[in-house]
């Protein structure tokens, strides 16, 4: 990924030392996930990695490429992180959403609103009534 250093390693990581084992997400010995980034500059190298690894880092527009050309089977995808969730409306992510749609979702945003005021997809909104500081009743 370009926001990892890309110096060649000249050392054996020390795997206990990372996050996913010193939170107990991974016990000692178990290997760490292996991840591929599928880059549209390289799609005629991508086809080797799909099944050997556990992890697959893509955008949105090559995800949906794959998905025409039939070359990701939904019963492989336990689980999708889909981020910028607040665009999920559009034909794309709805595409790939139907598609996996066995699978476990996790929909991401740093928005709270969509810019034309619509409420976000798979987002469950609930209004609550609050009292301020001045006694005031807020809605949110």
């Amino acid at each position: 990924m370009q926001d990892f250093p890309t110096l060649p390693v000249t050392h054996v990581p020390i795997y206990q030392s990372w996050p996913l084992y010193n939170l107990d997400i991974l016990p000692p010995g178990v290997p760490p996930p292996s991840l591929a980034e599928l880059k549209a500059e390289q799609w005629r190298s991508y086809a080797f990695n799909l099944d050997r690894v556990d992890l697959v880092v893509v955008n949105r527009q090559f995800l949906v490429n794959l998905l025409d050309r039939g070359e990701i089977n939904p019963a492989n995808v336990g689980l999708l992180i889909i981020d910028e969730a607040h665009h999920a409306s559009a034909a794309s992510y709805t595409k790939i959403i139907n598609y996996f749609n066995s699978s476990l979702l996790v929909f991401l945003t740093g928005s709270r609103f969509r810019s034309d005021s619509k409420p976000i997809p798979h987002i469950q909104y609930t209004t609550i009534e609050d009292t301020s500081e001045t006694g005031q009743i807020i809605t949110r």
